[in-house]
């Protein structure tokens, strides 16, 4: 799941709500939800297994970039939606090809949806190959080396009131 964490990692560093569960269990979360800022929330699906080749984990990776919609939402309104959903995704793609972290490996692939949750959304899905550009790494000894998260920054200080 190291492929997932980064992933989460990039998407909460820019500022976007990221969720992965079952569907079921989505469907919990995103009636929870704080829709209310003007940007996606991204819930993520792993399409079939990952690959492990050198340390390094790989894998087919669905992003939805979702907001809230009315129940009887007209086409115009999803469009507006699916606009702001599109930037979103272009923004989290210059994020991942400008890191150092996950390697986009394919096209990616969108494909639009409406209302697949108790809550009515609207969004653009995001099918992209991802794999890690640092891994699990062996050590001289054969023990398996993990690079350790890096420390929070401190919180800044408060600027002085007039």
């Amino acid at each position: 799941m190291a492929l997932l964490k980064k992933l989460k990692k990039i998407i909460e560093d820019a500022d976007y709500e990221f969720y992965y569960d079952t569907g079921n269990g989505l469907n919990d979360l995103l009636d929870n939800a704080d829709f209310e800022e003007d940007k996606s929330i991204i819930y993520c699906y792993l399409l079939g297994n990952t690959k492990l080749t050198d340390g390094m984990e790989s894998g087919n990776v669905a992003l939805f970039f979702c907001r809230k919609t009315d129940f009887d939402f007209d086409t115009i309104e999803n469009e507006k939606i699916i606009e702001g959903c599109l930037k979103d995704v272009r923004k989290i793609e210059i994020i991942i090809k400008r890191g150092n972290v996950l390697r986009i490996e394919s096209d990616i692939l969108l494909e639009r949806f409406y209302d697949n949750f108790s809550v009515n959304l609207t969004g653009v899905a995001m099918n992209v190959n991802l794999s890690e550009t640092y891994g699990l790494s062996e050590c001289i000894d054969g023990t398996i080396y993990e690079l350790p998260e890096p420390e929070p920054e401190p919180e800044p200080e408060p600027e002085p009131e007039p």
